[in-house]
């Protein structure tokens, strides 16, 4: 189902994802067409002896037009085909288009199930009147909603309450804002049920508003990566025992990095051993070395991991911090942040260079292996 909540082409799709996509054009979240095609060049097909070099083109098949009035035309190398008479093995592909108004108007029924006062603002947002203080707002972030651009900040939803919701189910994580007070929710969590909408904005109403933030202002959704932003202290209470062998990483016993996941495994021994040399040194926490994505690049191509650009790598990170906060909560059942392991540090303006990337000084306790 996540493939059919971005406007894109899918080849030859399954009959469950029709359905699926029959189900979401029900609920009003999107549009689709099925188009049948043949390939201009397809071993399988009877003019093959005919074929121009490698032509990926497709035609599509359309009834009024005339195949012995050579209508049908590869749109690449123009060979005329003649799909019927050669019997050329016919493709479908599904072409999906999101309906932002109709995803708005599906979250203002979940809303309105147990809200009175739900109203629409713009074309991105909802508001609830009657929760809270001040009422709550959902607003869309990927709706591409120019009037709302306001509501997509820092500064705002530091004031007011908000749950964003993201419809494109692949919306990069370097592209969003990563602070733990914000309310953020995906739509196919939503329609999966994993997540529910209501449960969402009343958490928004009744959390408390940071403080501390500071004047540095970013965008919840980026058009790119997010700047690296001002470090957030972790509590100092929670302290978990990190244990690196040659082929595992485990937190307080637990395997949170197996021995597959090589990359992985690569990049803890980079943060690794700067910890060490850090703690070797007497750094205080705050003076701990945070390794740039560049040098993070540099030290893993030394030992064969090479990666082609930045968001790659930093992907990796970004997957590597998520999985071993949901591990340790689902196997150890203890409180832990996402960054309680591998610290985000951030850089306070463009110029600034501390940022990047280590081990969190004030909660990682290192163990010798045990095996």
């Amino acid at each position: 189902m996540a493939h059919l909540l971005e406007s894109a082409t899918i080849v030859e799709p399954r009959e469950g994802l029709l359905e699926a996509a029959s189900h979401l054009r029900e609920l009003g979240l999107i549009e689709f067409r099925i188009i049948e095609f043949v390939r201009c060049v397809d071993e399988r097909d009877g003019d093959f002896r005919f074929r121009r070099g490698a032509c990926a083109g497709r035609i599509d098949l359309i009834a009024w037009r005339d195949e012995d009035g050579d209508e049908y035309r590869c749109p690449e190398c123009d060979r005329v085909v003649r799909p019927r008479a050669t019997r050329k093995r016919q493709y479908r592909r599904l072409r999906v288009r999101v309906l932002v108004p109709g995803v708005l108007s599906w979250l203002h029924r979940q809303l309105l199930a147990h809200q009175t006062d739900v109203v629409t603002l713009d074309d991105a947002t909802l508001q609830i009147r009657g929760l809270g203080d001040i009422g709550v707002m959902v607003h869309v972030l990927d709706a591409g909603s120019t009037p709302s651009e306001r509501i997509n900040r820092r500064s705002f939803a530091a004031h007011v309450p908000v749950c964003y919701i993201t419809i494109g189910p692949r919306v990069a994580a370097p592209r969003l804002l990563d602070e733990p007070w914000l309310c953020h929710v995906r739509l196919t969590d939503l329609l999966a049920g994993t997540a529910n909408v209501q449960e969402m904005v009343r958490q928004a109403a009744a959390r408390e508003f940071p403080s501390g933030l500071g004047n540095i202002d970013y965008p919840v959704l980026a058009r790119g990566v997010i700047p690296i932003q001002p470090a957030v202290r972790t509590a100092p209470t929670r302290q978990f025992a990190l244990e690196l062998r040659d082929d595992r990483m485990l937190i307080d016993g637990e395997v949170v990095v197996h021995p597959q996941a090589g990359p992985r495994l690569a990049l803890v021994r980079v943060f690794m051993k700067q910890h060490l040399e850090d703690l070797i040194a007497g750094c205080k926490d705050h003076e701990f070395t945070a390794l740039s994505i560049k040098r993070l690049s540099a030290e893993l191509e030394k030992v064969g991991h090479r990666y082609r650009d930045d968001l790659s790598l930093r992907r990796v990170v970004n997957n590597l911090q998520t999985d071993i906060e949901t591990i340790v909560k689902r196997t150890l059942g203890k409180p832990i942040g996402r960054e309680d392991i591998v610290e985000t540090c951030r850089m306070a303006n463009q110029t600034d260079t501390s940022g990047g990337y280590r081990l969190n000084p004030r909660t990682v306790l290192v163990r010798a292996s045990t095996a």
